[in-house]
């Protein structure tokens, strides 16, 4: 068994547990558990179908919200991955309070302040989406951008990794 097959048995069993473990259900909770146990202090990876990383999602606590099969993470990290010679090397990190993420959808976004730190810049504002199936990150309000090089040379490095994965 590969290891990201045991991470997504690990996690999905997890999400599973914390599905049983609802008042909803009608299933008895065990000693020492909660139906709103979060999970704390957790990194969780997923991986394209070549089994490449494409991103760490780290939180202090999750609870899973069984409306929306999502699960809704607080003081999260989530780090981006981009691939060259199948490795996996980080790429993008964005930290906010609290978000929402759809573990299946490769999607999270949240209401609250973001802050994202990629390759030579820093984007900071409120309420956004992560959209890891089309690669984009939206910052909906009060953005800040700042750049620690030249905007010139910024562009042409985003033009050479999109010619890059082409």
């Amino acid at each position: 068994m590969l290891l990201k097959d045991f991470l997504k048995i690990a996690f999905i069993f997890l999400l599973s547990s914390l599905y049983f473990l609802h008042p909803s259900t009608g299933i008895e909770t065990p000693p020492g558990f909660s139906a709103l146990s979060p999970v704390t202090d957790f990194i969780y990876p997923q991986f394209n179908e070549e089994g490449l990383k494409i991103w760490n999602l780290a939180g202090a606590e999750g609870h899973l919200v069984l409306d929306n099969n999502s699960l809704k993470v607080n003081k999260m990290t989530i780090t981006t991955f981009s691939h060259k010679n199948g490795q996996s090397f980080p790429d993008t990190i964005l930290e906010s309070d609290s978000a929402l993420i759809f573990t299946k959808e490769h999607r999270a976004e949240s209401s609250d302040p973001v802050k994202v730190q990629g390759d030579g810049f820093q984007i900071k504002g409120k309420g956004w989406i992560c959209d890891r199936t089309i690669n984009q990150i939206i910052v909906k309000e009060n953005v800040q951008v700042s750049f620690q090089d030249s905007l010139q040379k910024f562009i042409s490095s985003q033009e050479n990794l999109q010619e890059k994965a082409q």
